[in-house]
């Protein structure tokens, strides 16, 4: 198969796994991705926040570090290899991070509005909501169901604080946790558990609101994430 990307920073055998799953992506849902759009992707040892992917453009980022490390790859990849849980999460990883590239062009605004450290910061938080809703809501049935478990109750365990910019990691995680924890149909056992009502609260108002939101398809993406920004506002006050 010929490439028509680079792949920078990576050892053979990672590089090895990286063709292998793209391949495997491409064999099963051509009709989900654009690999044209992809240019580069960098391999580094880590990334802020312990991401495990991260998309820029026409370019992906991997970490070491909670994605290739230690990862060995026999043969080619196949369905039945995913039961291999940090296997599975990497192709997860790859598929959500070459979505984003394949949509860059349709919410090029909001994505490009976001990389712009100047521009408003409750805006910013409500584009990239918004886009990692709809991500994961198109992405969540390749993801390891241990790993979004994990995920989750992590997510209601957490004493999220209230710091300069408001609830900001609160808003950065949510949308992985409405779709993921809706996914494996957890939401209504592990929400309740969230013991700061301001936020139990507000967990219960941005599901029913994004869902309604994602139906709504005469509705441009840009007017909903400003729905979004006027709910986060009340976070931040």
């Amino acid at each position: 198969m010929e490439y028509t990307y680079k792949i920078i920073n990576g050892t053979k055998e990672e590089e090895k796994i990286i063709h292998g799953i793209i391949s495997f992506i491409l064999n099963e849902y051509p009709e989900k991705i654009d690999i044209s759009k992809l240019k580069t992707i960098e391999v580094v040892d880590k990334l802020d926040n312990d991401s495990s992917g991260r998309s820029i453009r026409d370019k992906i980022i991997l970490p070491r570090k909670y994605g290739l490390e230690k990862m060995q790859l026999e043969g080619s990849v196949s369905k039945d290899k995913l039961i291999d849980s940090k296997l599975n999460m990497l192709v997860g990883t790859i598929y959500h991070e070459l979505w984003h590239i394949s949509t860059w062009d349709k919410y090029k605004y909001m994505y490009e509005f976001v990389l712009d450290e100047n521009n408003d910061d409750i805006i910013a938080f409500a584009y990239m909501y918004w886009i990692e809703y709809v991500a994961h809501v198109e992405t969540i049935f390749m993801e390891d169901a241990g790993t979004m478990n994990e995920f989750c109750e992590s997510f209601v365990r957490k004493k999220w604080h209230k710091i300069k910019y408001g609830y900001s990691y609160f808003i950065k995680a949510l949308p992985y946790y409405l779709v993921r924890s809706n996914y494996l149909g957890l939401f209504d056992k592990l929400t309740k558990e969230i013991v700061c009502i301001e936020l139990r609260t507000a967990v219960y108002e941005f599901n029913e609101t994004s869902k309604q939101l994602i139906q709504k398809n005469n509705m441009q993406d840009v007017d909903k994430a400003l729905v979004i920004k006027d709910m986060i506002e009340n976070l931040f006050v």
